[in-house]
């Protein structure tokens, strides 16, 4: 029996390499489909599989974080709303009072989200994806400008948005970047765009499940 179990270690591992899979919170992910930007890993590219089932919910897999937390957003928006009358901080905004005051969540999932501190200033259970997350997620695209230059949308958050324009959490001078447009001409704070609700898992959850949007990726139960 140790013996057989061996073998079989030894075809798993081999196979891995084949299909260049990497194994990370318990589960095989095609290596075409991530890739590591400063000791994390960032789902990319136009469809990938990085669903995942949450309070009951679809959301997407945006990155296995270097702490060991796993970063989701929302497959689908909860509304459209201004930022905020005048602020462009995330800890000052009204979005931040009305997606953790008023964006349901049951008590089964909440005890799997590990407060972030979003702004730097406190610790929420709800936040926005930044521009870097949306960056991270293409193919080639390297930094803010190529965002501003309109190369940044080959990706699955892009294809999410269905063509609306949803917030980010990044602050520009005195607005805050939204994402869905090849051109940026306003960013101002009281204008409305849709909200996508991102969180981060704790440190100790693992997967199952193979990302597809049949077959999401699931919490495994200890």
């Amino acid at each position: 029996m140790f013996f057989i179990n061996i073998i079989a270690n030894v075809i798993i591992i081999i196979s891995s390499v084949i299909t260049r899979n990497i194994y990370i919170k318990g589960v095989y992910i095609p290596q075409k489909e991530i890739h590591k930007v400063n000791n994390s890993y960032y789902f990319k590219g136009e469809n990938p599989n990085n669903y995942i089932s949450f309070n009951n919910e679809l959301w997407r897999i945006v990155s296995f974080n270097e702490d060991g937390t796993i970063k989701i957003i929302k497959n689908d928006h909860i509304g459209k709303e201004i930022f905020d009358s005048k602020a462009n901080d995330f800890f000052k905004s009204k979005l931040r009072n009305y997606l953790n005051k008023n964006y349901y969540l049951s008590n089964t999932y909440i005890k799997m989200i590990k407060p972030y501190n979003w702004d730097n200033n406190s610790k929420n259970l709800l936040g926005l994806i930044s521009i870097y997350d949306y960056i991270y997620s293409n193919e080639n695209c390297k930094n803010v400008e190529s965002f501003f230059e309109g190369v940044c949308n080959n990706n699955y958050i892009y294809n999410m948005l269905k063509g609306k324009t949803a917030w980010t959490i990044t602050k520009d001078e005195n607005s805050v970047l939204y994402i869905g447009n090849i051109y940026y001409p306003d960013n101002e704070v009281d204008l409305k765009h849709y909200i996508f609700p991102a969180l981060y898992l704790k440190e100790d959850i693992t997967l199952i499940g193979t990302g597809t949007a049949n077959n999401p990726y699931k919490i495994k139960e200890v």
